[in-house]
């Protein structure tokens, strides 16, 4: 799958954090992509309302709650987006939980610039294959 016009939420809230995951992407990838950033849990939130996103990366630790917060909510859209956690923790305990969470792939922040595109791609593939599955 080479996906042309790829919808992104990152809900971050580092700036440093945003951009990198924007250059991983735009350097790892030729896709045509469509941004939106957002700092914060409440924001993300109210992002997920408004919009349809492909995939949203989302750090585990945001100022007003935890990333994992953003499963149920993605989950319940009529097109689920495919789901990243960014993590800071250098185990990955955390990364595997948000995983039997929902989430498709996990990053460590350390790793974005290396393992972001890989990431978003397999992570859009299963989400594109779990609804061939729901559609049969």
């Amino acid at each position: 799958m080479s996906p042309s016009n790829v919808r992104l939420l990152v809900i971050d809230p580092s700036d440093a954090d945003r951009t990198r995951c924007r250059s991983a992407l735009e350097r790892g990838t030729d896709w045509r992509m469509h941004w939106r950033m957002e700092t914060s849990l409440n924001a993300g939130l109210r992002a997920l309302d408004e919009d349809m996103f492909d995939c949203v990366m989302v750090n585990l630790k945001l100022p007003d709650g935890d990333g994992l917060s953003v499963l149920p909510a993605a989950q319940k859209r009529i097109v689920p987006p495919a789901v990243v956690v960014l993590t800071g923790e250098l185990d990955e305990t955390s990364g595997v939980v948000a995983i039997q969470a929902g989430a498709q792939d996990f990053v460590r922040k350390h790793q974005i610039t290396q393992n972001l595109p890989r990431a978003v791609r397999y992570a859009l593939e299963r989400k594109r294959l779990e609804s061939k599955l729901r559609q049969a």
